[in-house]
Parts: C-alpha cells; structure tokens; sequence
C-alpha cells in the first residue's frame, strides 16, 4: 500500500476512525505491509482511544507478535532463527556485519535467501549489498531475543560496534556503543568528532541525539562534548538550554582556576570558546549590542586564538553591524570572515557567512 491506498483500505472498516495524523503515523508504522494493516485494524476495533493505539503501534503489539512468530520464526531451523534474532539488533544489514555479530560463517547465504524470499527485508541500494529489516518485523524480533536471552542485546550491540570501529565508521559506531550502554567509550569517540561534526558539517541534530543519550555527568566532564552541545544548541535556537550548558563551564572553569591559581592550556582552550559561544548567542538571540560588545571584546582578549573560532566571532561582528545597518562594515567583515572559513575549510561556516552576507546586498 502507498498512503492514499492505506486511507482507502481504513476508510472501508467503519468501525475505526482516525485522525488524519493518525492515518499518516499508520501509514508509516506499517510501511504499507498489508496484513499489518489488517491486524492493527482488528485491535483497534476493541479500542477506546483509537488514536492513541496508533500512536503505541509497535512490534511487541499482541496480534504482531502471534501472526510473526507462527510465520517467521515458527518456520525457521534453529540456524536461520539465530540469524533473525540476532540480526535484528542491527539497523542495517550487510553479509559481513551479520557475520560478525551473529557468528554464522554462512550469514551471507542466509541474508540472500531472505532477501529473494521477500521475508520483511529491504534493499537499501542496488548492489543489494545493505538491507534493513521491515520496523515491525525488527521490533518483534528484538523483543523475542529481550525475551528469550536478555544478556545477549547487549554483546550484540558491542560486536557491531566494534566491527563499525575496525571500518572507521565512527558515527555508527558511537551509535552502537552507546546502545550498548558503554558510555565512557562513546563519549570519548564524541569528543574526537565533536569538532568536525558541528563546527565545520553543521550536523547538530546527530550530536544532540547522542547527547540525549549520555549521562549528564559524562557530558560535564568533557569539556569537548560540552562546547560542541552549546554550539548545536545555539544553531538551533535552543537558547534557554544554551544558558544552561555555558553557566555550567563557566563555573567550572572558575572554580578550576581558583583552586590551582593558574591557567592550564585546556583552560585557555575552554575560556576563548566560552567567550566565542556567548558572542554567538547572543546574536542568535537578536541582541546585536551585545553581541558586538562581546564580538570586539573576544578580538582584544584572544589575538592568538585559532582562526576557525576567529572566523566565528568575524561572523557575529558582522552580523551585529548588519542589524544596526552598518552595511559598509559588514561587508568589510564578513569577507574577511569568509577567506578564514575558506581557509579552514569549513563549509558549514562559509554558508552560514554567506547567509549573512546575502542579507546586506538585500539591505
């Protein structure tokens, strides 16, 4: 089923009404699978909230979990249900990957059988060397395998993403490890990426995720990770959470050098970012004043500070010269803004700075 054929074939049931958001958030639990639909049908027909049953949809749903297991796994020789099971702790599926983390040297012949065999698996590209299993079908095996050996998800999760490593796939990796609920090791993988993830890709959506993930005082304690979330949380407008990440560094580092009475490199390192993502948002927050007070300031304080954060506070001081219509200035600024992001090769600062720059050829 495509989404208009989905809403035809519900439209036909009387007994169930959803919300149009509903059909749509249906439409996509199911993926057009037609007997999923049928199932998720027939349980609503015994439902209050419909709506909300729609919502909760989900491998682990009774009538999912009865049809999948009679059809799949109650077919399968011990072999391929291994296969299944523990394949399905995977997001992507290639032969060397379910090798590896299922143990099953022949893991490529299953994969193939399953894949001509059209058993809830998609291709992913036209090698058919990555599939992904059908949602649903990933839910109710990964809750069969929580069931019948709650200690393995874990050293599932472990061996991909150790395999992801040894590929120098590092975000896959990240993903994995903190899947596995192996913190420290994520966190420091996050700190090596940080800088490159949001600072020269702009990819904050993938950062936060990983943040939302990690232990608040593993975030504090990595000063890295801990600027590379206040600088995502300022592009994205996140402002009052911003506060929150700068105040809590700012402390931290006042405190540190109070108690040892001096400066170490790292301390610099983290008191010329703090000042450069207070100048930042403070433009993101519309106040341009500010923000070149902090911006002229920075350029005094930090003569030999890095030229990616000087490029970045080049940006607000033109950007802040922009909003008072200081048009010439800005100008003047922003290109030199521009030919260091050039120079650091940061594309994600270029375009910003072009933005910005676009917007006084409109003034």
């Amino acid at each position: 089923f495509n989404l208009a054929e989905t809403t035809s074939f519900v439209s036909i049931d009387k007994q169930v009404q959803l919300s149009d958001a509903s059909l749509k958030s249906l439409f996509q639990r199911t993926e057009g699978w037609v007997g999923a639909t049928q199932l998720a049908l027939h349980a609503m027909h015994s439902q209050n909230d419909q709506d909300e049953f729609v919502t909760n949809f989900s491998g682990s749903d009774r009538d999912i979990v009865k049809y999948l297991g009679e059809c799949l796994l109650g077919q399968q020789d011990s072999e391929n249900r291994q296969f299944f099971l523990y394949s399905s702790v995977l997001t992507h599926l290639s032969a060397q990957l379910c090798t590896e983390v299922t143990g099953l040297a022949n893991s490529a012949d299953i994969l193939e059988r399953i894949a001509q065999q059209g058993l809830f698996l998609f291709e992913l590209d036209r090698e058919q060397i990555w599939f992904r299993y059908h949602q649903l079908c990933k839910e109710f095996l990964f809750s069969q395998l929580k069931t019948l050996e709650p200690e393995k998800p874990k050293i599932l999760f472990l061996k991909a993403a150790n395999w992801y490593q040894q590929k120098d796939d590092i975000n896959q990796a990240i993903n994995y490890f903190l899947l596995a609920q192996e913190f420290d090791t994520a966190a420091s993988l996050i700190a090596l990426k940080v800088s490159d993830l949001v600072q020269y890709q702009g990819n904050h959506e993938l950062l936060l995720g990983w943040i939302e993930a990690l232990p608040s005082e593993i975030i504090a304690a990595e000063p890295r990770i801990a600027i590379g979330m206040a600088w995502s949380l300022s592009f994205t407008r996140d402002l009052k959470s911003v506060e929150a990440v700068l105040d809590m560094l700012r402390g931290e580092l006042n405190n540190k050098v109070a108690s040892a009475g001096t400066k170490n490199q790292q301390d610099i390192w983290l008191g010329y970012n703090l000042d450069m993502l207070e100048s930042i948002r403070d433009i993101m927050a519309g106040k341009s004043q500010a923000a070149r007070i902090r911006a002229q300031k920075w350029l005094e304080d930090w003569p030999h500070a890095p030229e990616f954060e000087t490029g970045a506070v080049l940006s607000v001081f033109g950007a802040s010269c922009l909003q008072t219509l200081e048009l010439k200035k800005a100008r003047s600024i922003l290109t030199q803004a521009k030919k260091i992001a050039l120079s650091c090769e940061t594309h994600y600062g270029v375009a910003w700075i072009d933005f910005i720059y676009a917007q006084v050829h409109f003034k």
